[in-house]
This record gives C-alpha cells, sequence and structure tokens, in this order.
C-alpha cells in the first residue's frame, strides 16, 4: 500500500479546512462579534447538552449552546484556535481560596457572557446565526451540480411567486407597480383589455332568452248573497222535530205533597248540605204536553231515570241506630 506524508498535503488540506463555513461580523450594543455556523460535532454537543431540559428550559438552553460555540470572536480578540479558557473559581475544598481550571470556550463564554445578557439580544443572536447558517448552505452548493434538482422549475416559479407577494405587501403601493413595470408585468388591467374581453365574452354568450308572457289573471268571484227561500225551506226544521244533537229534557218533577215543614229534621238537613234535588221543596207544578199525533216524528228520548219517593227516602234515613252481635256471625271453629 502506498503511504503519503501529511507535509505534502498540506497545500490540499489548507484548501480543504473550513468547506460551507461562513462567518460574520455582528455588533450587539457596543459589543463586537464575529460570528460563524456551527461544524457537524458542536451539533452533537448541543443534543447531549441539552438533554434533561424540557418546554422553556429547553429553548433557552439550545439557544445558549448555539451561540456560545459560533463566537469565534470577541471584541479583537481571536477565538478560532482556542479550545480551553484557563479561570479561576472558588475552591470547594478550601473555603475563601480560589483555584485555577481549565474550563472549555462555549461553557467559559456561556458562563462569563451569555449569563449576563438579556433575552432580547440572545434571541437577536440566534436569530442572526441562522441567517448565516443559510448563507452556509448556499455557499456550500457553489459549483455542485445536482442530477436531480431539490425542487422542479414549476415549484421553484411557485416560490420566486410566494416570496414576491409577501415582499410586495410590505412597500408601498407605488413602489410595487413601478417594480413589475421595469421588469415588463403590469399590476392592473388597462382599458383596452377591458373593452377587448367584453366583446369576446359577448361574441360567445348567447342571446338572453325573452320572459314568456304573464297570463291574465281570472275576475275574483262576487261575495254570496242571500239565500232563495228555497234553500231556507230545505234547511228549515219542522216544530216537532229536535235538531241533531240536541237531547231533549225531561222534567223530573216529584210530588208536591211533601211540604218541607213536614220533613224530619235530619232530612232536612241532609237536604241542606247535599243539595239533593229530589229532597229540596219542590217546585210548581207545570202543564205536560199531549203527546205527539205521528210516532214517526218523533224524536227517541232517552230512558228516563226513576224518580225516588221522599218519603221512602225518609224512612230510610230516619231509622233508629241498631247495634249488637250480628246473628249471622259464626265463630271460626279451632280445630
Amino acid at each position: 500500500m502506498k503511504t503519503v506524508s501529511a507535509k505534502k498535503l498540506s497545500a490540499a488540506i489548507d484548501k480543504a479546512r473550513g468547506v460551507g463555513l461562513v462567518e460574520e461580523p455582528v455588533t450587539i450594543g457596543e459589543c463586537e462579534f464575529v460570528l460563524r455556523s456551527l461544524r457537524p460535532d458542536e451539533y452533537d454537543s448541543i443534543i447531549e447538552d441539552t438533554k434533561g431540559f424540557e418546554d422553556i428550559a429547553y429553548v433557552h438552553a439550545y439557544q445558549k449552546g448555539h451561540v456560545c460555540r459560533a463566537i469565534v470572536e470577541l471584541n479583537g480578540v481571536d477565538l478560532r484556535e482556542t479550545r480551553f479558557v484557563e479561570d479561576e473559581e472558588d475552591d470547594p475544598k478550601k473555603p475563601g481560596q480560589t483555584r485555577t481550571v481549565n474550563l472549555e470556550l462555549h461553557d467559559w463564554i456561556n458562563k462569563r457572557v451569555l449569563s449576563t445578557w438579556g433575552r432580547e439580544a440572545l434571541l437577536v443572536a440566534y436569530r442572526k446565526l441562522g441567517e448565516i447558517v443559510a448563507e452556509a448552505e448556499k455557499k456550500a452548493k457553489t459549483g455542485i451540480t445536482f442530477r436531480t434538482p431539490d425542487e422542479t422549475d414549476e415549484e421553484k416559479f411557485r416560490r420566486l411567486l410566494g416570496e414576491a407577494r409577501e415582499a410586495a405587501e410590505e412597500l408601498p403601493p407605488d413602489l410595487a407597480v413601478r417594480v413589475l413595470g421595469e421588469f415588463g408585468y403590469q399590476h392592473a388591467t388597462t382599458e383596452e383589455e377591458v373593452k377587448a374581453a367584453a366583446e369576446r365574452l359577448a361574441a360567445v354568450e348567447p342571446p338572453p332568452e325573452e320572459a314568456p308572457a304573464a297570463e291574465p289573471e281570472a275576475p275574483p268571484e262576487p261575495p254570496p248573497g242571500p239565500p232563495s227561500p228555497e234553500e231556507v225551506m230545505r234547511s228549515r226544521t219542522p216544530l216537532n222535530r229536535v235538531a241533531e244533537g240536541r237531547v231533549p229534557q225531561v222534567l223530573n218533577t216529584p210530588p208536591a205533597d211533601l211540604e218541607p215543614a213536614a220533613r224530619p229534621q235530619r232530612t232536612a238537613q241532609i237536604a241542606d248540605l247535599e243539595g239533593d234535588p229530589a229532597l229540596a221543596p219542590a217546585p210548581p207544578p207545570t202543564a205536560v204536553l199531549p203527546p205527539p199525533t205521528r210516532p214517526s216524528e218523533v224524536a227517541t228520548l232517552e230512558r228516563r231515570a226513576p224518580v225516588l219517593d221522599p218519603r221512602a227516602a225518609a224512612a230510610i234515613i230516619e231509622k233508629p241506630p241498631t247495634g249488637g252481635i250480628n246473628p249471622r256471625y259464626r265463630p271460626p271453629q279451632k280445630l
């Protein structure tokens, strides 16, 4: 196997270093920084450092992990080849004394620099780092031709139109119209195009159909007049007939020979309390109509309820109370 010395490959190694990495200076407040896109191993370190965090704590640790590793220059101090920073901290074994420790560069920047920033400043630095990563992606694609493009011409056209529309909403209307005119596009339709489109539409559309003639309305019916004598005679009811749905009332007249004064006291009290018409004072006698000559024309009457004789009722009510043993009672026999 052939072996090649690394000294002979030094020129090739120098050109291969930093492929796809982009650096950009940034000023935050009064401090000047240089941010660089991250390497693959640095992304892996961020994933390991953010394990165990949840919700908003994970977001903050994720942003700090990117920014502290992206700073390669701080106020003119070059940190590109620096891996460790020598610092002093309190000695836990010897209270009141300090000890010298070596911290990794991103840990030292996180503790000494980013911990003193506000949340807004950290968010701005992280947003700027996102733009640097997008630029690094474009730079990495330079000089490379893909046999299978990332997007087709149609997808690219749609994406660019969408981005142009979003950008046009942020511009004044006059400026957007002027920019479209510089590229040969018109923002509004001219009057000539409107007329030509109207003529083409009129030539294609069929003429409108005529509406059918409305039918003449029929004259209103005259109001009904008074009934004729023939109709009145046909609809009348003879006096000796009973109309349908009407039940003749039969006078239930009790005998009037029993006066209220001659009634027993108890019967009079019950009559007053219950309001029994049979026990109430008898009304004066009324005339009874003679029977009709033609039974076929007389309506069928309901069966007349039997009239109770007040004297028999008084005899039943006024019996003296009885007591004693029932003569029909037989005591049970024991077996």
